[in-house]
């Protein structure tokens, strides 16, 4: 679990650092939730990857707390040209 909200805070910050602003760390985590939500509805055979136990929660409430932190950091400053 660690390890996954790990991949998930790196996701974030790669989408601040790629873009500079917030707007990275919006995008990354509208498709990290995107992603989240279709693994969690399951298919008509009974698959579902999240199963709505304690590790799953964890996940979830784990990675939007990631995406708010990194979306609330300091904007990084622009290189002088």
């Amino acid at each position: 679990m660690l390890l996954a909200l790990l991949a998930t805070a790196g996701l974030f910050y790669g989408g601040l650092r790629a873009t500079g602003t917030q707007v990275g760390v919006a995008c990354a985590g509208g498709g990290w939730l995107v992603a989240v939500v279709l693994l969690s509805l399951g298919r008509p055979e009974g698959d579902g990857v999240f199963g709505g136990g304690a590790g799953e929660l964890l996940f979830l409430f784990g990675g939007m707390a990631l995406a708010v932190m990194c979306a609330t950091l300091p904007r990084l400053s622009r290189p002088a040209p």
